[in-house]
This record gives structure tokens, sequence and C-alpha cells, in this order.
């Protein structure tokens, strides 16, 4: 089972999770500094992985810093996602991803605790880029050659692709 959350994120002073609240505040809630309505990331998590699916996956794109801190935005637009020529659809990489030999339980924020995430207007948030293009990379053959083996075999996993999309988004979000 698979949870994704893109938009706004919080920390409220004395937070104990080193994830993030998802922010579901009205207008007037943020004009009024008020909290309202929020769910941890980590709640989220706990309750997904309960029901025992075989893959877990809580993601959150989000700010991970103090409710009332500015959000961030990114003054270069990325690349567009792919570069034209991404292979086969790696039958093998797929499965391995949604039918693992054991079960799988990952939460990941896009950002550690008290930063804040990155957007662009014309993309959305860095993180979401960079997970999907990674994804895309395992699933369609990009990595043929490099890091999978011949013969149809697959090194993915969730761990490598999340890792890979946060430390592309580290990267980006430094980048001036």
């Amino acid at each position: 089972m698979i949870f994704y959350y893109s938009g706004h994120g919080f920390r409220l002073q004395g937070d104990k999770s080193t994830y993030p609240l998802m922010s579901f505040r009205t207008a007037k809630n943020k004009a009024d500094k008020q909290v309202g309505d929020n769910i941890g990331l980590e709640e989220v998590y706990n309750r997904v992985k309960a029901l025992k699916p075989g893959v877990t996956l809580v993601l959150g794109d989000c700010c991970n810093a103090d409710i009332f801190e500015n959000p961030v935005l990114g003054n270069d637009v990325i690349r567009p996602k792919g570069i034209g020529v991404l292979g086969d659809f790696n039958l093998t990489s797929g499965s391995k991803l949604v039918f693992p030999p054991a079960p799988v339980a990952i939460i990941i924020g896009s950002v550690k605790q008290g930063h804040l995430s990155v957007v662009h207007p014309d993309i959305g948030g860095y993180y979401t880029h960079f997970f999907t293009t990674e994804l895309e990379k395992n699933l369609w053959g990009y990595y043929s050659g490099f890091q999978f083996p011949a013969g149809g075999k697959s090194n993915a996993s969730w761990l490598r692709i999340l890792l890979a999309a946060r430390q592309s988004t580290y990267w980006k979000s430094k980048a001036k």
C-alpha cells in the first residue's frame, strides 16, 4: 500500500516524531496563525503498517520546519523527466517492487527535521520530481548495462529509489 502526500507540512514545538505533520489548514487558519487540522506522517505510517500489506510505503513531500516559516520557492527550473529513451519496461524490477520476497515497510519525508522543502511552480516539489524520475529509471530499463545485470535481473529496491531521490533533492536545493 502506498500513501503519498505532497503539500504543506510543519512541526509544532515539542513534536517528538522525526516526521512532519501534514497540514490541512484553511487560508483563514493560516491568516489567523492557527494550527488547524493535521495528521502526522508517522501516524499514517503506523496505521498503514498495521494493515500488514506486502509493501508499506509512506512518502511525504512537505516541509518539516516550524509551522510559521515561509515556504521555499526554487529559482531554477529542473529539466523535464527522462532523456527521451528510457528503454524497455523491466518486468523483473516492477515485480520485485510490487511483490517483494519479504514485507517492506518504509516511511520517508522529503526533508530532515527543521528543514523546508523546495517547490517550483512549473513542476511542484523537488522531491516528487526526483522520486518519479528514479522510479521511471528503475522500471523502464534506464539502468540496463549500468546497475542492473544482464538477463532481466534487477537490483531495484524502494529504499534505493527513495534515498537516491532524497540525495538528488538535497543537491538540487543547494544549487544556486
